[in-house]
């Protein structure tokens, strides 16, 4: 509800700010052709027919001070004029360089088409958007965001790159994201800033090239606040359009009190990997330290993702998937290439196993079997933890107490007596076990062969090196 009067009160505002007159200029498109305002600044919006064009008034807009309006009458609206990288919208895209309304009335009636020139529209850092009522499409992806924008009641389809490429505050309400391919994360939003979408679909975008994120990629840092929106069937070339192997997930069972006799559904929510899977919980002033698991937390608070749907359960599971590479050296023309393509479908092979809750729900259950095409013989329902590994991270707690005695590695007897190893392998082989044994005679025997003269390659295999190793 605070959401709903805060979009009342700004349209509150706006209303009294169109009454006294604080816009700058209000314009009213009249053709679907593409041109350029002829008088920049002249508060006209005039193209070389003398009507008035989508460009011609946003590049006047962008002339004039304050805030402008447009209004959109129906029809398509292609952009034609070649010269993509431009930034000040005379060619390319539309580039966005003032704060700007911009009205049509519905996604079906007013269509911005792209033509494949360029992305379709670009905010500019500084600026702020709102853009109501319209369609975006044929693009070199839809909108890219370094101001202020807010999408409602619209529409971004059909762009060869993301559907809005985020960077600045975006508010996407009551939009549609859909059927986007992008060779770069996030085909249908990509956000590197904050974003707020809310009542919308993103459905049906892929990623290609390997990149992550078929339907929403979120970077490093960002904000995201998701809520009563559906993000389903989309597809990704590297992590983030499915089920990727070896990742933890957490299936969600909700069910819509709107519509109770309709199939309950089933949202995956893949675990990042770049946080760490046990959360310190801060202590009492005399209480031991405690943790949590980073999937509890996400099932904990699975409901704030999901606003008017009732969460029946929530479980963790874990895919394992085939790793076997199937390459014809003989066939291949490059090698390395192929090894890179075979690399890359690993991620989507055929599932061989599955790890899930012990209490998981029968339909989130045979969902997944059905989804992953694997028989109940390679399921295997866990009461505990998934993935002891990343129980390792308590190695680094401060508890001595629960830790073995530590040791120095020491030299091997036979390396002891002399500096030179190979004197030493030319009478007999040498084991070194570690981690009882010093790692240093490898650092050596590497270093002394390499500054052998006569040694023209060192074959060696090094199995898991440390993240400090010195080679």
């Amino acid at each position: 509800m605070r959401l709903l009067r805060a979009f009342f009160a700004f349209g509150t505002l706006a209303a009294c700010l169109v009454a006294n007159g604080a816009w700058a200029a209000t314009f009213v498109v009249n053709t679907t052709a593409d041109e350029v305002d002829v008088n920049l600044g002249d508060g006209v919006c005039a193209g070389e027919t003398g009507r008035c064009a989508l460009r011609a008034a946003i590049v006047e807009a962008n002339a004039l001070p304050g805030t402008d309006f447009i209004l959109l009458g129906p029809g398509l609206y292609r952009l034609t004029i070649e010269g993509a990288g431009e930034d000040e919208g005379r060619s390319g895209d539309l580039d966005v360089l003032d704060d700007l309304f911009v009205q049509g009335d519905g996604r079906g009636a007013k269509i911005i088409d792209g033509g494949g020139l360029d992305r379709v529209l670009e905010v500019h850092a500084g600026a702020a958007l709102d853009l109501s009522g319209v369609t975006l499409t044929g693009g070199q992806g839809g909108i890219v965001n370094r101001g202020k924008l807010s999408f409602l009641d619209g529409a971004v389809r059909d762009c060869q790159g993301p559907g809005i490429d985020n960077f600045g505050d975006l508010l996407v309400l009551n939009a549609v994201i859909e059927r986007n391919v992008s060779p770069i994360p996030g085909a249908g939003l990509c956000n590197r800033g904050s974003m707020t979408l809310a009542n919308a679909k993103v459905r049906r975008n892929a990623t290609i090239a390997g990149a992550a994120g078929g339907g929403v990629f979120a970077a490093l840092g960002s904000q995201s606040t998701i809520f009563n929106t559906a993000i389903e069937q989309n597809a990704a070339d590297g992590a983030g359009g499915g089920i990727a192997s070896e990742t933890l997930n957490v299936a969600v069972s909700l069910d819509d009190p709107n519509t109770p006799e309709e199939e309950k559904l089933v949202a995956i929510l893949p675990v990042p990997r770049i946080l760490p899977r046990l959360v310190a919980i801060a202590p009492s002033r005399n209480g031991p330290q405690r943790f949590i698991f980073l999937s509890d937390i996400i099932k904990l608070c699975a409901g704030e993702l999901f606003g008017g749907y009732k969460i029946l359960g929530a479980f963790s599971f874990r895919v394992t998937r085939n790793s076997d590479l199937y390459i014809d050296e003989e066939e291949a023309e490059n090698l390395l290439k192929k090894i890179e393509e075979e690399l890359r479908n690993l991620r989507r092979g055929a599932a061989v196993r599955l790890e899930i809750d012990e209490g998981v729900h029968d339909h989130i259950f045979e969902t997944l079997c059905d989804h992953l095409e694997l028989s109940q013989e390679y399921v295997f329902r866990l009461n505990g933890p998934i993935n002891l590994l990343r129980l390792s991270a308590l190695a680094d707690l401060d508890r001595p107490d629960l830790k073995f005695p530590t040791f120095t590695p020491v030299n091997a007897s036979p390396l002891r007596e002399t500096a030179h190893i190979f004197d030493t392998i030319r009478h007999q082989d040498v084991l070194l076990h570690h981690p009882y044994d010093s790692f240093m005679p490898v650092v050596d025997f590497v270093e002394q062969a390499a500054r052998d003269p006569q040694v023209f390659a060192i074959k060696q295999t090094l199995y898991r090196t440390s993240g400090d190793s010195p080679i």
